[in-house]
């Protein structure tokens, strides 16, 4: 650096004398003759001597790829370097490798307009060379390779040699390596259905043993989400985190246990009907007053019934949910109740507006909030007299009940300047349906107008 008057002047970095940035600088038409003349300096970086030679090369593969995206050879080609320095390499370098692959194989799968990764005609060799540290007898490089083969989870859902071998580290006492285990499980599990028929056996055993920690059994049940490939696995599943649930009644198992639940009632839909059941249970007088399982439970509801809403309107009461879930002083709690009436409001709107106790909640909520308390709480309150007031044929003393409180919260949001964006919605929405009530909310929103311009 030049130095003047006793301060550095500002000069731009060198490139360093042997770095590889300069092969990327200009890249020509002939994109092949270009790709070609990249991999082998690349190459040459990777048959270094030197670990810092080599990790800038293993850097520049992503880069080399994502320029030629079209061009399967260099793919194959790059890939089997790759994996051979993978073979025979320190664990400083594998580590480089598993992040290379990471992003090749995450670029490749979304973005790629050529050869998918799935039709690769090196997927053999390169799974050989990698199989190959799974035999070592390092655990740290066992680890590294079990996250890479997580991370080509889909290159490896039909290979029963690799299951077999990812199967074996179960048993592994190294907590990076278990931990690896368990993430290259959760990959295969999900798109494996072979895997996850194999394994099965194995995590139960491992939940219901005594020599399995709690925290290791906490990520085995999430595996359980997977597991709807068929029918009778499902049912194995299902029967095995119902039991788990009644087995271990501390905080984080029951969290895990219902959060998994709803995951595999989700995906198999055969098991939603019991499930609903089981999270009305937890929400009624006799269930878990815990306020995160209590939350949990709503949310899961919420979920199910986002997904199929009709076959669960007959299997609870709203109104009896409602009730007990406004009544808690945990504004969670409400929010999550608020969340499953508003999602039953649009085709249970007969009888949330025939509930007059609910729907006198609702106004509550609307006029309360507007002073105190959660904006989330009043808006979506809104939004539930909105629908019960438009997707049905109403009482007309409900929709004036229903336009008054609105039309109070937007004069007393406008007078402290919070936002009321989402009842402006809900208001406007309800004189779109019924314009009986449409002059009303012109005059309010004419009034708030005029505080807002007072008030600047």
């Amino acid at each position: 650096p030049r130095v003047a008057g006793g301060m550095m002047d500002e000069v731009s970095s060198p490139t360093p004398p042997h770095s590889l940035f300069h092969l990327f600088g200009h890249i020509a038409r002939d994109k092949d003759k270009d790709g070609t003349s990249i991999l082998l300096e690349l190459d040459k970086g990777l048959r270094s001597s030197e670990t810092g030679t080599q990790y800038e090369a293993i850097l520049f593969f992503p880069r080399l790829i994502a320029h030629f995206p079209e061009s399967s050879v260099l793919l194959n080609t790059a890939l089997l370097k790759l994996s051979d320095l993978f073979r025979v390499a320190n664990n400083f370098i594998r580590v480089c490798l598993l992040k290379t692959f990471q992003q090749i194989f995450a670029f490749r799968s979304s973005h790629a307009r050529g050869t998918h990764l799935a039709h690769l005609s090196c997927t053999d060799e390169f799974l050989r060379r990698i199989y190959t540290v799974l035999l070592s007898n390092d655990p740290l490089a066992r680890a590294i390779t079990l996250r890479t083969l997580g991370t080509v989870a889909h290159l490896v859902r039909d290979r029963l040699h690799i299951h077999h071998g990812i199967r074996s580290c179960m048993d592994s006492h190294h907590a990076q390596e278990a931990s690896a285990t368990l993430f290259a499980l959760d990959r295969l599990c999900q798109c494996s259905p072979l895997f996850a028929r194999g394994v099965m056996p194995k995590i139960v055993r491992m939940l219901e043993g005594l020599e399995t920690d709690p925290a290791r059994k906490l990520r085995l049940l999430r595996l359980f989400r997977h597991m709807h490939h068929d029918q009778p696995m499902a049912n194995h599943a299902w029967a095995t985190l119902t039991r788990m649930r009644s087995m271990y009644p501390s905080l984080p198992f029951q969290l895990a246990c219902i959060a998994t639940l709803t995951r595999l009632a989700h995906a198999s839909l055969v098991h939603i009907p019991a499930h609903v059941s089981l999270l009305v249970s937890l929400l009624g007088p006799t269930g878990d007053v815990r306020t995160p399982v209590q939350v949990l439970a709503l949310r899961s509801l919420h979920l199910i019934i986002k997904a199929t809403p009709y076959p669960t309107q007959d299997t609870f009461d709203i109104g009896d949910i409602a009730s007990r879930g406004l009544a808690s002083p945990h504004a969670e709690v409400k929010e999550a109740t608020l969340k499953v009436i508003l999602s039953l409001s649009t085709f249970m709107c007969d009888e949330i507006a025939r509930n007059d106790e609910l729907v006198s909640r609702m106004e509550e909520m609307v006029t309360t909030h507007a002073t105190a308390g959660p904006d989330a709480l009043a808006h979506k309150a809104a939004h539930i007299l909105a629908n019960i007031t438009t997707h049905t044929t109403p009482d007309p003393s409900l929709v004036e009940r229903a336009i008054t409180a609105l039309c109070s919260h937007i004069r007393q949001a406008a007078q402290d300047a919070r936002d009321c964006t989402p009842v402006l919605r809900a208001a406007a929405h309800i004189a779109r349906t019924h314009p009986s009530v449409a002059s009303a909310v012109v005059d309010t929103c004419t009034s708030a107008m005029n505080t807002l311009r007072d008030d600047d």
